[in-house]
């Protein structure tokens, strides 16, 4: 038994001729992220990152300098959707289902609402959904979502493919160029890569002393210089938006081609979220029903007065329709919140406990429902009365929305395994495509010009109280039937039309003046049909008002001395586009 032991060393003395056990070793407080090794790549990643940087450039240029909300965001959004789905697709089968091929369908007719109309808040809305729609589609079929997609949880899904993707990601497309087939780093093509980067770096001051110090001996070098960078400084600026954008749109669409997402992460079920106790979340929803419940008692004939179309004692329209609307917005943002946190988070504990949440859930929808439809109501009796103007028709817009909203929960609440979110993101991206393609300037140019001429109280109101203010709010897209106003109209409404076309007008046409112009489709990728249309309308009036004469004068007056901003002016260009329309109303 000569085993030796050392006391300094951890673990259990030896017993006779068993060895020594071995030291434990306690866990470490942090474990460091795996570092998975490079993807071994193909020639068609190779492709498709040049193919990327080409777009990226052309992405800025179509999007961003020939007009945000133009065609060439419907072209390039269409075609980096095609490239990006050969891309994926070319590697991984995807798992095709009806609800992603909808979404993509919804996409891209979304995008085509930008070359046909330039409202913004109904295009920004459309952008979110087709950041959206896009996400959900490309994880679904590459199998790479990690919630369930019927639910309300598929919102972080799209985030993760919006956000954490890209930027967690960022590096692998480049690891993988930079590292042989068998994932170890490719030292010679990377310090060359370095070294040609390094020289560029020592080059370009160099070169622009020596251009600088040219143009200063020759005037011809420096004429030619300044028209070549005229354009220059433009493309470089392009050029560097260009690559700065590049990254991110490579890393999503590597990342789902090669499945890397998902490989530390297991997609979750619906059962992992809900661990909320289920006395907690009925205690919250029994209260507000209660409070609901009181409100509704003690509100009654003022909602359903507004089903019959009866004004209450000491309302006017616009607050029986305002205050209404308010009501609504504040409440159904708080129950959707409160149905849609216990729906995902509240535990199953007992079969009693489930149907009384789901009663209380059902109670507090209906109560949105009744609110929704009261609200729709007091809207639909002020419109009757004063017309349409943008807040109307939008307030109109949401209080549809979130009818189908409460309708999917509803059924969901009954039927477990209804994919609520499915529908609700469908139906509500529908309605804003429609939207968008109905035009809303457009739509309540044409209606109040209508009512306008069909309805004598309506017109008192439009020409007197309202003084044609509704047709402030309007984009370029109402044209033709503010200019119908500036002709067939009476009193201010007619001023109001025909000072809102000069200054359209102006927009186009007086640079370094106003601080947001309106640009013409002077390019393919800049192509608007409401932008199109509405110039013709405004060169038109100005043949035969003569706005440019106008504007000569108006620029010239001592008030304007050209370095303050639109903005300090505003009052006086309303002043003298109104005091003009005075002028050529009598023509």
């Amino acid at each position: 038994d000569n085993v030796n032991f050392n006391a300094n060393q951890t673990g259990t003395p030896p017993v006779g001729n068993v060895p020594p056990q071995a030291a434990y070793q306690p866990r470490p407080a942090y474990a460091p992220k795996l570092k998975w090794p490079p993807i071994a790549g193909d020639t068609f990643d190779s492709v498709f990152m040049i193919l990327t940087l080409i777009f990226s450039v052309f992405a800025v240029h179509s999007v961003f300098f020939a007009g945000f909300f133009k065609l060439g965001f419907t072209v390039a959004y269409a075609v980096w959707f095609v490239i990006e789905s050969i891309y994926i697709f070319s590697k991984n089968k995807p798992k095709l289902s009806i609800y992603p091929i909808i979404l993509a369908m919804l996409s891209l007719a979304a995008s085509g609402v930008f070359a046909v109309y330039n409202d913004e808040v109904i295009n920004a809305v459309l952008l979110l959904f087709i950041a959206f729609s896009n996400a959900e589609y490309f994880l679904l079929l590459s199998k790479q979502d990690r919630f369930p997609a019927g639910e309300i949880s598929a919102v972080l899904d799209a985030l993760r493919y919006l956000i954490v993707i890209p930027i967690e990601f960022i590096t692998e497309p480049f690891r993988s160029a930079f590292s042989s087939n068998k994932g170890e780093p490719k030292k010679g093509k990377a310090k060359s890569t370095v070294q040609v980067l390094i020289g560029l770096a020592i080059a370009i001051p160099i070169a622009a002393i020596l251009i600088a110090l040219l143009s200063s001996a020759d005037a011809a070098f420096k004429g030619l210089i300044g028209k070549l960078f005229s354009n220059l400084l433009l493309s470089l600026a392009k050029l560097v938006l260009g690559i700065i954008i590049f990254p991110l749109l490579l890393s999503p669409a590597f990342a789902l081609r090669y499945k890397i997402p998902n490989r530390e992460y297991k997609p979750l079920k619906d059962r992992d979220f809900k661990r909320f106790p289920s006395a907690i979340s009925i205690t919250i929803l029994s209260v507000v029903s209660l409070v609901y419940l009181v409100y509704l008692f003690s509100q009654l004939a003022y909602f359903f007065d507004a089903f019959k179309g009866i004004l209450p004692e000491g309302f006017s329209v616009s607050q029986f329709a305002r205050r209404g609307f308010f009501e609504m917005c504040a409440i159904c943002a708080i129950n959707v919140i409160f149905i849609a946190l216990s729906m995902a988070f509240a535990k199953q504990d007992s079969k009693g406990a489930v149907i009384i949440q789901k009663l209380f859930q059902i109670f507090i929808s209906l109560v949105s429902l009744v609110i929704v439809a009261s609200a729709f109501s007091k809207m639909f009796l002020y419109i009757k009365i004063y017309g349409l103007t943008r807040k109307r028709i939008l307030t109109s817009v949401f209080i549809l929305l979130m009818s189908i909203v409460f309708v999917s929960l509803i059924i969901r609440i009954l039927a477990a395994k209804f994919p609520y979110m499915k529908v609700i993101a469908v139906c509500c991206f529908a309605v804003m495509i429609a939207v968008g393609f109905a035009d809303i300037d457009s739509t309540i140019a044409r209606y109040n010009y209508n009512l306008y001429k069909n309805d004598t109280k309506i017109a008192a109101h439009l020409s007197g109280r309202d003084g044609g203010g509704f047709i402030d709010e309007l984009g370029d897209s109402a044209a033709e039937y503010i200019a119908k106003f500036a002709e067939e109209g009476t009193g201010d409404v007619k001023k109001k039309a025909q000072s809102w076309i000069c200054e359209m007008w102006g927009r186009e046409n007086v640079k370094h003046y106003f601080s947001h112009n309106l640009s013409k489709c002077e390019t393919p990728l800049s192509f608007n049909k409401a932008r199109k249309q509405s110039t013709l309308i405004f060169d038109s009036f100005n043949k035969k008002y003569a706005f440019n004469n106008y504007f000569k004068e108006f620029l010239k007056d001592d008030f304007y001395d050209g370095t303050e901003s639109y903005e300090h002016y505003k009052d006086n260009l309303d002043y003298y586009c109104y005091d003009y329309s005075l002028f050529y109303a009598d023509y």
